[in-house]
């Protein structure tokens, strides 16, 4: 018999703790039977939860329940039912209701009069009003409001229905305005030849791989492709995309606060603006104002509260108990016998994995005590002071993709030395030599205390032979540190990132893996080439890895230039390929190719990139 499974967890605990999976943050406690369908499913769930949850009932009743605390300490606990984390289906099952959207009068007195109303022939079958006749199982327990305990759900709700909403309407929107373009049997069809919804398919097929990323899937490519397609014709659904991806990566934060809160408000007041760009495409019953009359798209309104009453949406997420299907149900079917009693055997083998977990940290508690107290410590400081950034891997053994003769390894060290010139030969970059010169030249500067002009330091060497016949060595990635904004009690902590430059990238003879990165050109302040949101940061894409001795108002993103290619026979300053040290490159960042010869920078790729890359007016955007 098919079943859902019932996860119990504790309200109070950390949303980080909840989503551990080698812990047991969550219990499950029964399966309720899928069958019938209508009323008689709704009787069957309810009478399934009263059997349940009836020990929870009784702690609440009497609190004479003593519970030892992880403290050591006895404590009366009230077990109270304080959310139900399930999809619409699930909450118009369980509430009795026949629409699931909130309102103020919805109590169990409420329902019980409605039901008696319904008897008496006053309230049609057809009214908003009307309930299920089900006895609910929640009217027994104390201190419980079913309808307040539903939850809003991020997976379910935003990331596979708005978004996947938004994705089906900007299709048909490319369809219904601009037609497919025929193509000819003679010529080949090229990319401004494409129709606009080809173009969206070519545009996803184009992006850019990005570490932390799953290419074409993600929800936080939507702008980047979508940006350069529907500004020129649509801003205004370009608009009510921006304001949709902003509402779902706000939401979804770790830590709030009143002015987080505002712009996940803005926010939603910006969809409710923007969306008249798209109410001639969506289906309706002919009545104009229930476009946008739908669950998914209302309960976006009720965001801001449940953050304020219940926390950050991280803990009470489904996609967390969605991953207990794998370690609670798919891990132990296959230890049952596969019969009418597997539930009972599941339950067995999930008591069982508890009270081992429960064991070992019981055990291994007193060895990692003082381990513990200074890992502790170390969260608890202000900021992780991290290195700066530097070769992650072992150099790379350039005779493994080319001809090139490498020089012994040098005693003591580990590294494969070559000379510059293989090494420019090997990467194709005629402007490495000189651009190698400079860096040098610079380096040799720095140690002197000498300040080189503006105008002096990118002056080319008239003779940059000298350097073709330096050692130098290759890396494969970089070590980068950002914010990850994980640990609402310190959201500047810093974690691990890998940049990477490495050929033949997935096993793939010529295919080079080069990612963008952030480069700290000059110190903390803008110069009158950057805009003054980046702080005199610049892009640039990594060619190799050597060791040796502004924002745009419609769609919120940097747009980016290539470099001016010089037609001088011999020009006096370096081009686009320059040598950086190091410490100067802070972390990767992701970038978009548009249309033409530009590039958008994703501002939606993480957390880190939301929060630091944004135009400071833009709560006066509107």
């Amino acid at each position: 018999m098919a079943a859902w499974p019932v996860y119990l967890t504790i309200g109070n605990l950390k949303a980080k703790v909840q989503q551990q999976q080698k812990r047991p943050s969550s219990l499950l406690i029964g399966f309720l039977p899928i069958r019938a369908s209508g009323d008689s499913k709704a009787k069957i769930w309810h009478t399934a939860l009263l059997i349940i949850l009836e020990p929870i009932k009784h702690c609440v009743r009497d609190g004479r329940r003593l519970m030892q605390c992880a403290d050591g300490q006895l404590r009366k606990c009230f077990p109270i039912i304080a959310s139900f984390i399930c999809d619409y289906k699930e909450q118009v099952i369980i509430t009795g209701v026949k629409n699931a959207k909130k309102r103020p009068t919805r109590t169990h007195n409420w329902t019980q009069q409605q039901i008696r109303l319904q008897k008496t022939g006053l309230v049609l079958r057809t009214s908003e009003k009307w309930v299920h006749n089900v006895k609910n199982f929640a009217w027994s327990h104390l201190l419980v409001n079913i309808h307040e305990t539903m939850m809003v759900d991020v997976l379910h709700q935003l990331l596979k229905e708005m978004v996947m909403h938004l994705l089906s309407w900007v299709k048909l929107l490319l369809k219904t305005d601009m037609p497919a373009t025929r193509k000819r049997k003679d010529f080949a069809v090229g990319y401004l030849d494409l129709s606009e919804q080809d173009k969206l398919e070519e545009r996803f097929r184009r992006v850019p791989p990005f570490t932390g990323l799953k290419r074409f899937t993600r929800f936080s490519k939507i702008m980047p492709v979508l940006a350069p397609l529907l500004a020129p014709k649509f801003p205004h659904v370009l608009d009510f995309c921006r304001a949709l991806v902003d509402f779902i990566l706000i939401a979804q934060y770790c830590s709030h606060d009143d002015t987080t809160l505002s712009y996940l408000d803005q926010a939603l007041m910006r969809i409710n603006v923007y969306k008249k760009g798209l109410r001639d495409i969506r289906r309706t019953d002919g009545n104009v104002k229930r476009r946008f009359d739908f669950l998914k798209f209302h309960v976006m309104s009720h965001y801001s509260d449940h953050v304020c009453k219940f926390g950050t949406t991280d803990g009470y997420d489904t996609a967390h108990f969605e991953a207990n299907h794998k370690f609670m149900l798919k891990a132990f079917y296959k230890r049952t016998n596969k019969r009418e009693t597997f539930q009972e055997q599941l339950l067995w083998h999930n008591k069982r994995r508890i009270k081992a977990l429960a064991m070992k940290d019981i055990l291994m508690a007193s060895l990692h005590t003082e381990r513990r107290k200074d890992f502790t410590d170390l969260l608890n400081k202000d900021s992780i002071q991290a290195t700066n950034t530097q070769p992650t891997r072992d150099p790379l053994e350039l005779s493994l993709y080319s001809t090139i003769k490498q020089t012994d390894k040098r005693q003591g060290e580990a590294r494969q030395w070559c000379k510059a010139r293989d090494l420019a030969k090997l990467i194709d970059l005629p402007e490495f030599i000189p651009a190698l010169a400079v860096f040098i030249r610079e380096q040799y500067w720095a140690a002197g205390n000498k300040l080189p002009t503006s105008r002096d330091k990118y002056l080319r060497e008239q003779d940059p032979s000298w350097v073709e016949g330096w050692d130098v060595s290759t890396h494969g990635s970089l070590t980068c540190w950002v914010r990850d904004g994980h640990n609402p009690s310190n959201m500047d902590r810093l974690v691990k990132e890998i940049v990477r430059c490495k050929p033949n990238w997935q096993n793939i003879p010529g295919h080079w893996r080069r990612n963008y990165v952030w480069v700290q050109k000059h110190e903390n302040e803008a110069d009158k080439y950057s805009a003054s949101s980046i702080k005199g940061k610049r892009i640039g894409q990594l060619q190799v890895i050597v060791t040796g001795k502004g924002i745009n108002k419609t769609t919120g993103m940097l747009e980016l230039q290539p470099w001016h290619k010089s037609t001088t026979t011999n020009p006096r300053t370096l081009g686009a390929i320059r040598f950086y040290d190091m410490t100067a490159i802070l972390r990767s960042v992701h970038v978009v190719p548009d249309d033409g010869n530009g590039y958008y920078v994703n501002n939606y790729a993480d957390w880190d990139t939301y929060n630091t890359v944004y135009d400071d007016t833009f709560l006066e955007a509107m």
